[in-house]
């Protein structure tokens, strides 16, 4: 236990090393060298996360206070709170007024970084567009006539980048209203894409032969471990969701029927249909389902989480980390291959969703409508679904086989064609 005779008496002397002393439940002072003290507060919160918070200098904070401010902390956490949290916003309250930046970093620290899988892309797009020129600014200055009227003129020049700011603007004043930093309510209620101009443009990339030579000279770098590989060659193949094949589980492959069942609860339309989503497997693309069972050291799932580069986890993968696997090829690929003239790769942007219209695109070459619309897990028009009850896996593997063989093509390579990419020389 720490007294008050105990920390004068080490105040001020020099010691061979730092070492701390305990007081009680998660109090202790550490001891500087130098002969320093300041009262440290360690914990865990409610989801067990580590805690450790730096509660003031001895003595200008005293030993009284100091066990005053721990039994406040371990309140905090009790009610489940981040005591950190609490504590930045407290400071900002504090401040006479926070500027623009000071609300920004704050809810970028404390919710962007948690809740954004890209958030580096978003506080960079911040920096550029929103920090230089209304960072120093009091946030009770910005009207919503002020936001509004950059943004209308931002989104003239960037549109897509404006939506993304108004997205995280609206998201920094919630946040700020809700932890108390400011009253509400925001300036941006009610503030959309429509509001700045920028109407939502639908996309229509179709992945070319160049793109998809490429695209499996990309997974055949041995950067990529199996199971993203694996996940990525049957999402051009399939034309599935990508929650259709992450949420996979090995009960719903049949290598005896040869099919792969999606329940209704798993896919979008299964609400309204009540119907599974049933696709062949193909004899010749059995071993894509087979090496991603063998990575996975699920019992249940077919893909799972890594705990880390190299360490596989048994949670299921999560939608973020499917969604962030054609940026990681195009990233690829800008970074380690340059076109024939030497110059380096400027591969436009395409998306899980994009190699669905990609696989679509083909099929209509082979197939009927109704088939082709059927293998991409849509919902016929009408009353068709109620009478029509085939299955149509009959109608779906000849279309599937002449895709594979199309793929297997383009991955092998024509000896005709120039290559669209070479490796970047070291």
């Amino acid at each position: 236990m720490l007294t008050d005779t105990w920390l004068r008496k080490n105040l001020g002397r020099a010691q061979e090393k730092d070492f701390t002393k305990a007081d009680s439940k998660g109090l202790e002072a550490r001891v500087r060298a130098t002969g320093t003290i300041s009262f440290i507060y360690r914990g865990y919160l409610s989801d067990g996360t580590r805690l450790k918070m730096t509660l003031g200098k001895y003595p200008e904070l005293g030993l009284k206070e100091a066990r005053a401010m721990a039994e406040q902390i371990r309140f905090q956490i009790d009610q489940g709170h981040d005591p950190r949290k609490k504590r930045k916003a407290e400071q900002l309250r504090n401040l006479k007024e926070p500027t623009v930046a000071e609300v920004y970093d704050q809810w970028y620290e404390h919710y962007a970084v948690k809740n954004k899988k890209r958030h580096r892309e978003h506080r960079r797009t911040y920096e550029i567009y929103i920090k230089p020129k209304f960072g120093d600014f009091l946030i009770k200055d910005m009207t919503r006539h002020i936001w509004v009227t950059y943004l209308i003129g931002l989104a003239a020049k960037v549109p897509e980048i404006t939506s993304r700011i108004v997205g995280d603007l609206k998201q920094m004043y919630d946040y700020a209203i809700d932890i108390g930093i400011m009253d509400g309510p925001s300036v941006l209620a009610g503030v959309n894409r429509r509001t700045i101009g920028v109407s939502k443009k639908q996309r229509t990339r179709v992945l070319d032969d160049d793109d998809l030579r490429l695209f499996y000279r990309v997974l055949h770098d041995k950067s990529w471990n199996i199971k993203n590989r694996t996940i990525m060659e049957l999402l051009i193949f399939y034309g599935c969701r990508a929650g259709e094949l992450r949420n996979t589980e090995r009960s719903w492959l049949d290598f005896d029927k040869m099919t792969w069942t999606v329940p209704p609860e798993h896919h979008k339309t299964g609400a309204k249909t009540k119907r599974p989503l049933v696709r062949p497997i193909l004899p010749e693309m059995v071993h894509l389902w087979e090496q991603a069972i063998e990575f996975s050291p699920s019992d249940r799932y077919v893909f799972t989480a890594m705990q880390s580069k190299t360490a596989k986890g048994d949670r299921l993968m999560s939608p973020g980390a499917v969604q962030d696997l054609p940026y990681k090829m195009i990233n690829h690929a800008r970074d380690n291959y340059v076109d024939e003239a030497g110059e380096p790769i400027n591969w436009e942007k395409w998306t899980n969703h994009d190699l669905r219209r990609t696989a679509r695109s083909r099929w209509s070459a082979w197939g009927d409508w109704a088939t082709c619309e059927k293998m991409l897990g849509h919902k016929l028009p009408g009353e068709a679904d109620v009478y029509d009850r085939h299955d149509y896996l009959a109608e779906m593997t000849p279309i599937y086989r002449k895709w594979w063989n199309k793929l297997k093509q383009l991955e092998q390579g024509d000896r005709k064609i120039i290559p669209v990419a070479f490796p970047k020389r070291a």
